[in-house]
């Protein structure tokens, strides 16, 4: 089975490991040790689905008026047909708009549960979901 990436940034795999020694992207120790990398996918390009904003309301805070603006989705740009052995790691807003034009989506991944380390700073994901 293939898997591509196709987001805009690497997917890190890891997986919980009491012994292991996760090492990041810069290949430095981590600060997580209950992790150990499994696979890194780098990006291979990007599908998205095509958005734009306009003004939907105002509200006003403290005496500031602030515009509420609403994003407009439009179609799936960048994703491959479905093909045999193939699987698509894609956002969540573009695996639901190509659910929307009616594409199979049983080959598109999402990233799953992340994991951080005690500062906030994701260091993978431990599974995929899909919709």
């Amino acid at each position: 089975m293939r898997i591509i990436n196709l987001t805009p940034h690497a997917i890190v795999l890891v997986a919980e490991d009491e012994n292991g020694d996760f090492r990041g992207l810069t290949g430095e120790p981590s600060l997580c040790k209950r992790f150990r990398l499994v696979a890194k996918l780098p990006s291979e390009g990007v599908a998205r689905v095509a958005t734009r904003t306009e003004p939907h309301s105002r509200i006003e805070m403290s005496g500031v008026p602030f515009i509420i603006m609403k994003t407009i989705f439009g179609r799936v740009e960048h994703l491959p047909d479905p093909m045999d052995d193939t699987l698509y790691v894609v956002s969540l807003a573009t695996a639901n708009a190509a659910k929307i034009e009616g594409r199979p989506s049983d080959d598109l991944l999402i990233p799953g549960n992340v994991v951080r380390n005690p500062l906030g700073e994701v260091i993978g994901i431990t599974s995929f979901g899909q919709i």
